[in-house]
């Protein structure tokens, strides 16, 4: 018997997910052929109900700590280093000009991580959740040595 049918992605997606009574979900997929008892017992509900309205899933802390290590590792790409832990490691060169761009890097990225973890332990304190877009664009933008 089925409990409810609700949309498993947003818009415009039409993939289901059907909710059994014993707890065992069904998502309408490749997977599931199209002449199986579910899919016929689905589209009996269907004509009487409609399917709950999709509702992302609550933002965790490791939504941000991806997005935020993303544009970490995107600043160090965008400046053509390989990746974040490379451009830190130029701050032990004999190259002044390497070794002020790792610096810089590694103080920067310090700026950030203090700011992301005062947003966080704001939010968890109480105020409003930032989106993770709009945690990423309040992070302050590096500035290279000259």
């Amino acid at each position: 018997m089925i409990v409810s049918i609700r949309f498993a992605a947003a818009a415009p997606s039409t993939t289901v997910c059907v909710t059994m009574a014993d707890g065992q979900e069904w998502h309408t997929d490749a997977a599931l052929p199209p002449d199986t008892a579910i899919r016929a017992m689905m589209h009996e509900w269907l004509a009487e109900n409609a399917p709950a309205a999709f509702v992302p899933p609550a933002l965790t802390v490791a939504d941000y700590a991806r997005a935020v290590d993303g544009h970490v590792e995107a600043t160090a790409r965008a400046r053509g280093y390989n990746d974040a832990a490379k451009l830190m490691a130029w701050s032990l060169s004999t190259n002044s000009t390497w070794a002020a761009e790792g610096a810089a890097f590694i103080a920067w990225q310090d700026h950030v991580y203090l700011d992301v973890f005062a947003a966080l332990a704001a939010w968890q304190g109480g105020a409003a959740q930032p989106t993770v877009a709009g945690l990423v664009a309040s992070l302050p933008v590096i500035k290279w040595p000259a």
